[in-house]
């Protein structure tokens, strides 16, 4: 057949096969050799040139097949179908005027016009029932005889298209390739070979009985079939009576010939039309230039500009610059020669199209041409027919040129339109974000919180153009240490950490809470130190509170003086607690018993921030010596310096002083002494020295005896008592005196003789022993009475220091003894005197003197008593 599908003869009616599975047709009648898998026509192809609107055909309407290919009454029978295997064509079933051909042989044929033709049927054999010319059906008996190649006549003159055998004088039809014009011929040669496109069958009587059939060519003369010399070529027609087997080029790209063509056929829209070589293989397609492009211009080197192809193919060229040049520049002629040479080659391979091809994916193809779908646009089926292709390409995805389905747009990319053509897509991802593929928005995802990004095109939630090419791994993009990064963030210090009590690690997404009992830590407020405002904003890390401070909202703070830290993470201002009795707790302590209070002179109370100074006239108690814990107040006959209380030494005194009207001064607050206590004494001169008269052992609280009453704090460090003291100054014994400062009952020494000391004298000479009657040796403390016949003796009339007997004889009794003894000698009653002896009774009453306390002499008469001297009277009481 025409479209190359070959012709197999049916060796019975169609319906005798319907029930042989292996030669079931298709719905174009093409049936499948179960042999050789070939596929092939036993009947008339109703599809070959397009047939009716019918889906399919069966024996019975494929002769509509071919209405279509006729107009009834036009004068145009059915076309060419093919050709058989004798070289003979077979046409269809229409005759010129639309009838079914009638008249035909026993082979299905019958001479038309002096050339013999087969003609297909819709009834058995259908297509060639034998090789012919075949007889004609005239026999009675209804059997048709053998086919034949040759007639011959028995007549005189043989008619044109036969020769007269002279050797039988019969008339012999003109061999195959001759032609017998006129009757009477006699030779085999008849009138001549047949010319060169077209072929003679036997007893063709002209030379063109039987052109060449349209898509054959005859190049030789005396052709004998109708197959002529053979398909005209792929690329060209032939039509009919055609001698080359390149009569004419077919054209031009919207048209192809395959072998065999008669006409050039338009290509179908959505196929493009390719060369095919002399094997049948497409060498070529789209323009006909390799690679399937046609083009009316060829590239000079690079930066010459290119070839332009003009009129009857003359060529210039096109400089960079865009000037047009007749004349090709040095250096590039050879170049300039070559490309022109594949220009020429590829507009003549236009002209020369043997078959379409439908239209690849990413392609369309239109008056044959194929074009590259064009960039943003992709063709995702084949025969496409326009430059719309299939679609514009969606938001998110690209199409090059030539694309048969859309690319996503690539990573770091968006594509927020349709109809994008290259990988650019419509530009980068923005700061703080990134794209996948096939993003149709710069701002497609956000960078994480904890992450930024700071240029464009990132491509994953690393937010980082840090990547392995080979792996596509990217190193996190995270968040500067002291900031946090909340989503979309476009820098590594986005937002500050905010304040003490918040701290941001790196690759932080919001401020984190400082814990309880932690500072915040950051580029200038190190562990282990006090913080600095200068980074209180950008803190990075929470270190637990050490021990000997505490943290509030994440600030550092040291543990105040009078407490201390014992422990890490504390959070209160009161920290573990206070400093412990005896000790003191500078800031920052560790320990309650961090410093030892220090000594007798400072004292150390629960709670000290520092030690306390004993105040004057106190001393340290509760603890040992560097662990005193409180203070007490002197006592009286005590003085206390540097915290220690020591006894007032012996001949001084202590005797407390009250305190001011508003309390002791010599304490710091809280522990001043309520008004009406006493101040104690700080130095070793106490209140001062014995008074005179006095001695004063140590410890004593009073220059003179007595008690005292006084107010002082007892050990119960809140109570005050009231206590009563007698350890006064004691007066020195009778017969001894002392002056001031006097340490013990010796005083200062002995009375002087011829005097005499009573208690508390304050002078060897205190009083002088008074008359004649009296002496006083060392050491009296009062006078002494001269006894009885004996007379004083030593000092003068006051300070008689001794006595003497008297040694004169005793008068008889009544008898008057006269200048025997001194006349200061006491006789029974008294003293007698020089004139006196016996002479009388001696009242001793009537003149006795004694001495107080005071040294005042009191004389006596009469029976009572007279003062020596009455200046004395008040003093004679005795001392309180």
């Amino acid at each position: 057949a025409l479209n190359g599908v070959p012709f197999f003869s049916s060796a019975a009616p169609l319906a005798d096969l319907a029930t042989d599975a292996a030669l079931q047709h298709d719905r174009c009648m093409g049936f499948v050799d179960p042999a050789s898998g070939a596929y092939h026509y036993r009947t008339m192809p109703p599809c070959l040139f397009g047939g009716s609107d019918r889906a399919a055909y069966d024996q019975h309407s494929m002769v509509e097949g071919y209405a279509a290919a006729v107009v009834p009454g036009g004068g145009l029978p059915s076309p060419l179908i093919g050709y058989m295997i004798d070289g003979f064509p077979l046409f269809g079933p229409y005759d010129a005027d639309g009838q079914l051909h009638a008249g035909l042989d026993s082979c299905n044929g019958k001479m038309v016009n002096g050339s013999y033709a087969y003609f297909a049927t819709a009834s058995f054999p259908y297509i060639m029932g034998c090789y012919g010319p075949g007889a004609v059906d005239d026999t009675a008996s209804g059997v048709l005889p053998s086919a034949r190649s040759e007639v011959v006549l028995d007549v005189t003159e043989c008619p044109a298209g036969m020769y007269q055998d002279l050797a039988t004088s019969r008339c012999v039809v003109c061999p195959a390739g001759t032609f017998g014009r006129e009757a009477g011929l006699a030779s085999a040669a008849c009138s001549g070979l047949c010319p060169p496109g077209a072929w003679c069958p036997p007893g063709s009587s002209t030379p063109v009985a039987q052109k060449c059939a349209a898509g054959r060519y005859g190049s030789a003369a005396g052709l004998s079939t109708a197959a002529c010399s053979g398909p005209c070529s792929a690329g060209y027609y032939c039509p009919e009576g055609s001698t080359s087997a390149e009569q004419v080029p077919c054209g031009g790209i919207q048209w192809f010939c395959p072998e065999g063509s008669g006409d050039r056929v338009l290509v179908t829209e959505g196929y493009y039309t390719i060369t095919v070589d002399n094997e049948g293989n497409g060498v070529g397609g789209g323009g006909g230039a390799p690679g399937g492009k046609a083009s009316g211009t060829a590239a000079l080197p690079h930066g010459h500009g290119r070839i332009l192809t003009g009129l009857q193919g003359h060529a210039a060229y096109e400089s960079a610059s865009g000037a047009a040049h007749h004349a090709l520049p040095s250096g590039v002629a050879d170049a300039a020669a070559r490309d022109l040479d594949l220009l020429r080659r590829t507009k003549e391979a236009e002209r020369h199209r043997g078959w379409q091809i439908i239209s690849e994916p990413g392609t369309y193809s239109h008056r044959g041409l194929k074009r590259d779908c064009p960039a943003g646009r992709y063709g995702n089926v084949p025969g496409l027919k326009s430059a719309d292709c299939t679609a514009a390409c969606s938001p998110g995805h690209f199409c090059p040129k030539g694309s048969a389905l859309p690319t996503a747009c690539p990573k770091g990319t968006y594509g927020a339109t349709e109809g994008l053509g290259d990988a650019k897509c419509s530009g980068q991802a923005t700061l703080g974000h990134y794209t996948p593929t096939a993003s149709t928005s710069a701002t497609e995802v956000v960078c994480p919180a904890g992450r930024y990004g700071d240029s464009l095109g990132l491509t994953t939630d690393a937010c980082s153009h840090d990547c392995d090419a080979a792996s596509g791994f990217c190193e996190d993009s995270v968040c500067k240490e002291g900031y946090y990064c909340p989503p979309a963030s476009v820098s590594k210090a986005q937002a500050e950490c905010g304040g003490s009590a918040f701290f941001c690690p790196k690759g932080s997404a919001l401020p984190t809470p400082v814990a309880t009992g932690y500072y915040t830590v950051g580029s200038l407020s190190k562990p282990g130190e006090y913080q600095t405002d200068d980074d209180v904003n950008i803190r990075y890390d929470q270190v637990i509170c050490e021990p000997g401070t505490y943290c509030i909202d994440g600030v550092r703070i040291p543990c105040p003086a009078g407490r201390f830290g014992g422990e890490s993470g504390l959070s209160h201002h009161t920290c573990s607690g206070p400093a412990e009795a005896g000790y003191y707790t500078p800031i920052e302590s560790v320990s309650a018993r961090q410093v030892d209070c220090g000594g007798t002179f400072n004292y150390c109370p629960e709670g000290s921030p520092e030690p306390v100074p004993v105040g004057v006239g106190n001393y340290s108690v509760d603890g040992p010596a560097a662990n005193r814990a409180w203070t007490m107040t002197c006592e009286p006959g005590f003085y206390c310096a540097a915290g220690v209380k020591r006894m007032c030494p012996a001949g001084r005194y202590g005797k407390p002083h009250p305190t001011p009207p508003h309390g002791s001064l010599t304490h710091r607050a809280p522990y001043a002494y309520p008004t009406g206590t006493y101040i104690g004494l700080s130095s070793e001169e106490c209140s001062g020295p014995c008074k005179a008269g006095y001695y004063c052992p140590a410890g004593s609280t009073w220059h003179r005896g007595g008690q005292d009453t006084y107010t002082r704090r007892t050990s119960d460090k809140y109570t005050f008592a009231e206590v009563k003291d007698g350890g006064g100054g004691l007066p020195c014994p009778a017969g001894r005196w002392g002056g001031e400062g006097m340490t013990t009952d010796k005083c200062e020494g002995l009375c002087a003789a011829g005097y005499f000391c009573p208690v508390g004298s304050i002078s060897p000479t205190q009083t002088s022993c008074g008359a004649e009657t009296l002496y006083c040796p060392p050491g009296s403390g009062e006078p002494l009475n001269v006894t009885k016949g004996y007379y004083a003796t030593g000092g003068t009339v006051t300070t008689r220091t001794g006595q003497a007997e008297c040694l004169a004889q005793t008068a008889p009794d009544g008898a008057r003894l006269e200048e025997i003894c001194p006349s200061t000698t006491v006789g029974e009653g008294g003293l007698l005197g020089p004139d006196r002896w016996y002479d009388g009774m001696y009242d001793p009453f009537e003149y006795t003197r004694s001495v107080n306390e005071d040294g005042a002499e009191t004389q006596y008469g009469g029976g009572q008593s007279v003062p020596a001297d009455p200046s004395q009277t008040e003093g004679s009481a005795s001392m309180n």
